[in-house]
């Protein structure tokens, strides 16, 4: 993948887009290091550099690609902003203990009120526990997140990004609570 984007020039754009694109599902940082060339290389055409915005998005980590994601919410080029605004709600905003409640739960239907098995309940209380210190851990990158895109919402000319800016302020405030992504 990361031989075909750099092959840029030579190969059709649609594979080009496409290996952007499968980047952001490829873990490792091969592949973040070249999403973050395609994006800020200029040499790049502003559709490639939005669909390396996006991928950033699909890798779904906070740490990745927030600082790249939160200038790419005020480039110029309208197609970046969009991709980056699509992608800024794509993040995971859960904490590891939040994440890890969710794989121990999953296997299990609680939606009637059925009662996890004893021994996923305790792990599941134990856990809990440590939500709340760990979510202060990534307040401030989600409030910085939840600020840019605020912005982008009441002030960018494209009513795409503006749009796609309150459905990530949205996801972040269902995931969160955060007070000011609801408001």
């Amino acid at each position: 993948l990361t031989k075909m984007v750099s092959s840029e020039k030579s190969a059709d754009f649609e594979l080009v887009s496409a290996a952007i694109l499968a980047l952001g599902f490829t873990p490792g940082p091969e592949s973040q290091r070249t999403l973050t060339e395609v994006f800020k290389n200029k040499k790049y055409r502003a559709e490639l550099r939005a669909m390396a915005a996006e991928s950033f998005g699909r890798r779904g980590s906070l740490a990745d690609g927030q600082d790249l994601l939160i200038d790419a919410l005020t480039d110029r080029e309208i197609d970046i902003r969009r991709s980056a605004a699509i992608a800024l709600g794509v993040l995971d905003y859960r904490t590891a203990a939040e994440r890890e409640i969710d794989a121990l739960t999953a296997p299990y239907d609680t939606s009637m009120g059925a009662p996890l098995p004893a021994d996923v309940q305790a792990k599941v209380t134990e856990l809990k526990k440590a939500v709340p210190a760990q979510r202060e851990v990534l307040d401030k990158p989600t409030r910085e997140i939840v600020k840019k895109l605020a912005h982008a919402l009441e002030n960018d000319t494209d009513q795409f990004v503006c749009g796609m800016a309150a459905i990530s302020l949205g996801r972040i405030a269902a995931v969160t609570g955060d007070a000011v992504a609801i408001r």
